[in-house]
């Protein structure tokens, strides 16, 4: 696949170099370890070039990161156990991400840390939390109305939870993701439900995410 795009960028000087640089980000991003220090600086190397790619004024206007080692089966625990760390090293990555952007920029800038899936509201046998349903979305940015929490909260009594194990979701990630794209690149309606998100439009993007 990697081939494929190289060579559909090629011709393109901008795409090109574009692409390229999006490659030595996911080099830097492959085999890191959250929980030594040498991954730490890796991190917070990774968020802040992120942070100098797109302050570039001809750079690219999304970027997209992952991080992993977020599956805790086992020895989850609590204040510095696993979780704890690695929400540590996510915070500090934010804010290297944050201190890479100009001032003008950082306010026309969307953070979006999402997870893949959520982990189940009650402990395994392994001092852990095994897959479950729904998870948070943390916004994070100058472009964003912050300082609230949007939930319908269901609670975690064993009759409210999804399927008896799981936190029951209340929102669906698309209602998010919707309301920020409709802001940041004024995408009409039609699009998102049809382009970007197809067969979507019984979701309706969520409003007053975003500064006006």
């Amino acid at each position: 696949f990697n081939e494929f795009l190289a060579a559909l960028y090629q011709n393109d000087p901008e795409l090109s170099q574009s692409y390229k640089a999006a490659l030595m980000l996911k080099e830097q991003a492959m085999g890191m370890n959250m929980h030594q220090n040498k991954g730490l600086k890796r991190v917070n190397q990774l968020f802040s070039t992120t942070a100098k790619f797109l302050s570039e004024p001809e750079g690219p206007r999304i970027a997209a990161l992952e991080l992993s080692g977020w599956d805790t089966h086992a020895n989850q625990g609590l204040k510095g156990g696993l979780l704890d760390r690695n929400l540590e090293v996510l915070a500090r990555g934010l804010k290297t991400l944050k201190s890479g952007f100009s001032k003008n920029n950082w306010k026309k800038t969307v953070v979006v840390v999402a997870t893949e899936f959520g982990r189940t509201a009650a402990p395994n046998g392994n001092k852990g939390t095994d897959h479950g349903t729904a998870g948070a979305t943390l916004l994070y940015g100058g472009s964003v109305r912050g300082g609230k929490v949007l939930a319908d909260w269901p609670g975690l009594g064993e009759a409210k939870l999804f399927e008896g194990r799981d936190l029951r979701p209340t929102l669906d990630t698309r209602q998010i993701l919707k309301g920020i794209l409709a802001h940041q690149f004024d995408l009409a309606p039609k699009v998102l439900n049809e382009e970007v998100f197809p067969d979507s439009g019984a979701i309706s993007a969520l409003s007053n995410l975003m500064k006006s």
